[in-house]
């Protein structure tokens, strides 16, 4: 079988020292372009990956490039403009998240793929760790089976901390001045003026543990209740949302620490036990989410299964993309993130 042809967009820090990386690495990838507003990066970072292709917009790229699919590691801001065109010209799309400013734009971009008959995908990369699956199968299987009760509560929490953790290996720096998209661009109407940039930081942030939390536990039926207060993190919002599952209540707890580790979790109460998922930084290469379970008073933290979720992430795209599968974290599915955030958004501000 052919390798998947793919096209790198955007050649920022993530896009070069992360996104690439690994798609370079992918077996069944063949990275054949680079696309960069700054032509002059995008011609370095094409050269030093020996990648063929090197253009300076979208348009250049559809026009001149043979490829069957894009990653595009942008500001979300500008993932409605430029991921629409690609799909109408029936190609594969992988999206850093969060995948627009608002729902609207988002929908229409789920719209576009089924029309176009492609793959959208955001990158949401915890449901790609070894310790978040694991996590999810052992919920699945007591849920199903009953072996530890009914879910009575389940706690999410987002304080977020060093993402980093020191990595940061040669990136090719852009030249002269980068114009950067305002984060507050397209951010909702009914989003009050002076909270445009907390909502915007909000989204970027906290659709992570948003997503997760619906990974692990499903879609929750609606938000019984909300409270939010200013941060010392402007971009950050402090707040805490009871989302209503039916049998049992998730409080989702959102905020920013000054601390060096990074604090993220879920814990899911059950009658005769319980299960904490702690995640770790994003950048933290190798080391997938600690995973402990008390069952009946036995409490075991599992053994890691290593893998860089980036990675592997990364190898379910291009899997998709060549075996016509749907993503685990696909554009539709993503959709549902940004409706939460919307509603969480108005419940603070009393509907």
């Amino acid at each position: 079988m052919e390798p998947v042809r793919l096209a790198m967009v955007g050649c920022g820090k993530m896009g070069q020292s992360v996104h690439l990386r690994n798609f370079l690495q992918v077996k069944r990838c063949s990275v054949v372009a680079v696309c960069d507003r700054q032509a002059g990066l995008a011609r370095e970072v094409a050269e030093v990956n020996r990648i063929p292709r090197h253009v300076d917009s979208v348009d250049a790229l559809i026009k001149e490039c043979e490829f069957d699919a894009a990653a595009a590691i942008l500001l979300w801001p500008l993932n409605v403009d430029l991921s629409i065109p690609l799909m109408e010209a029936g190609k594969h799309v992988y999206l850093e998240k969060p995948m627009a400013a608002n729902s609207d734009d988002a929908r229409r971009m789920v719209d576009c793929a089924k029309t176009n008959d492609v793959k959208l995908m955001v990158a949401y990369m915890k449901r790609y760790d070894t310790g978040c699956q694991r996590a999810k199968r052992i919920i699945d299987e007591a849920r199903e089976s009953g072996s530890m009760g009914k879910i009575t509560y389940a706690r999410c929490h987002d304080f977020v901390g060093d993402w980093q953790c020191g990595y940061d290996p040669p990136a090719i720096a852009p030249k002269g001045e980068v114009k950067r998209p305002n984060i507050s661009d397209g951010v909702p109407d009914f989003v009050a003026e002076d909270e445009r940039g907390v909502y915007a930081g909000s989204n970027a942030m906290f659709c992570h543990i948003l997503n997760l939390m619906r990974y692990l536990l499903g879609d929750p039926q609606g938000i019984r209740a909300a409270t939010r207060r200013p941060g010392a993190n402007p971009f950050a919002m402090r707040s805490v949302t009871v989302f209503d599952y039916g049998d049992f209540d998730c409080t989702l707890e959102t905020g920013s620490v000054a601390k060096t580790e990074f604090d993220e979790g879920v814990r899911i109460n059950f009658e005769t036990g319980w299960l904490d998922v702690a995640v770790r930084a994003p950048l933290n290469v190798q080391a997938p989410a600690t995973v402990t379970v008390c069952k009946e008073g036995d409490i075991s933290t599992l053994a890691p299964e290593y893998g860089w979720s980036f990675r592997r992430e990364a190898e379910h795209f291009i899997d998709c993309v060549a075996d016509d599968k749907e993503p685990l974290s696909s554009g539709e599915d993503s959709l549902k993130d940004m409706l939460l955030l919307e509603e969480m958004y108005k419940t603070y501000r009393g509907g």
